[in-house]
């Protein structure tokens, strides 16, 4: 035994190994915390956006696309901000596990306190507009994003299935006016007939929605015409002409 201790206290000196300072250990300790804390709140942020996105969903339009009720379902799950709270939960979960005495708690219990914090708090913020503020902001920034979220514009921009939504950008008669759609196309609208929603006016730069059916050549014939509630879609516009507005 006593060659064992002088074979570790030889490599000791030799090696000049010496005890690290207590205050590291603390630091690294309140760093795991912090970042544990972070997950928490990057999670609700991703879950207000969520929270958004669902609200902003056109659920009572179900019944309109051919594709069927569960392709509308499917299409109104917000999966990337779903992924990202998942994600920040485990980074979460593994942070804590690696805080002094955080390995004493199961796992399961971590990941259903984050999951419970992260809603509280994501409900919150939501309320308070920054759901709709993140999701404007990436929208109008990151490019990609507008390919991994589906939203309530690209719902009202499928003209095969009946469904264009678009800014009056001429009146040409009581029957007949000219709206861009949310890709920048230009379309031709025939309403006679059509049904309008109480409060809505045809005028130059209002947003409408139509449900009808599409001609060769940009020629939309509107059966019904409603109003675009959403300012959201029409200010985003301002910052970002061309992308996805009308």
């Amino acid at each position: 035994m006593t060659g064992l201790s002088d074979k570790i206290l030889g490599e000791i000196r030799t090696k000049n190994i010496r005890p690290t300072a207590r205050w590291r250990f603390r630091a690294a300790n309140w760093i795991k915390i912090v970042l544990s804390a972070a997950a928490v709140v990057a999670g609700s942020m991703a879950v207000s956006a969520t929270f958004f996105l669902f609200v902003d969903y056109e659920w009572e339009f179900a019944a309109y696309p051919d594709k069927g009720l569960i392709v509308h379902v499917i299409q109104g799950i917000p999966y990337f901000w779903l992924a990202v709270l998942g994600a920040f939960i485990v980074a979460g979960v593994v942070d804590f596990n690696r805080i002094k005495g955080g390995y004493r708690y199961r796992s399961s219990a971590v990941v259903a306190v984050y999951l419970a914090f992260s809603l509280i708090l994501g409900t919150l913020l939501f309320i308070s507009g920054l759901g709709e503020s993140l999701d404007d902001a990436l929208e109008s920034r990151v490019p990609i994003y507008q390919d991994l979220v589906w939203h309530k514009a690209d719902f009202w921009t499928q003209p095969e299935l009946g469904l264009l939504a678009g800014t009056v950008i001429s009146v040409i008669g009581p029957d007949r006016f000219l709206i861009r759609d949310f890709s920048g196309r230009t379309w031709l609208i025939g309403s006679a007939g059509a049904s309008w929603e109480q409060g809505t006016s045809l005028k130059d730069d209002e947003t409408l929605k139509l449900n009808g059916v599409p001609s060769d050549g940009a020629v939309f014939q509107a059966s019904e015409v409603r109003i675009w509630n959403s300012l959201k879609d029409q200010h985003r516009c301002i910052r970002q002409p061309g992308s996805r507005c009308p």
